[in-house]
């Protein structure tokens, strides 16, 4: 049992840093865009999919997640999209 929870846990820090890497290329991409003066929606489709999702076990990549999570949700709404804060 108690090896399953510790594998649960590496699964979940690996999928969360995978999403927080996957939110940094987004963002970093609709800033591109901004700058050209358009934004993709289906990046921000994108960003509003990967803002939600089950936090990391460690708590250090839960709150970079968060942190990364938050700025995109501030992009979505000054875009009129809002997504819920978990």
């Amino acid at each position: 049992m108690a090896l399953q929870e510790v594998e649960d846990a590496a699964g979940r820090d690996q999928r969360g840093a995978a999403r927080a890497r996957a939110l940094l290329q987004e963002l970093s991409a609709l800033q591109a865009e901004m700058l050209r003066g358009r934004a993709d929606s289906g990046r921000l489709l994108r960003l509003a999919e990967l803002a939600e999702g089950e936090p990391p076990a460690d708590p250090v990549l839960a709150d970079a997640l968060a942190g990364i999570a938050l700025r995109a949700r501030v992009e979505l709404a000054r875009r009129g999209i809002m997504v819920a804060a978990r």
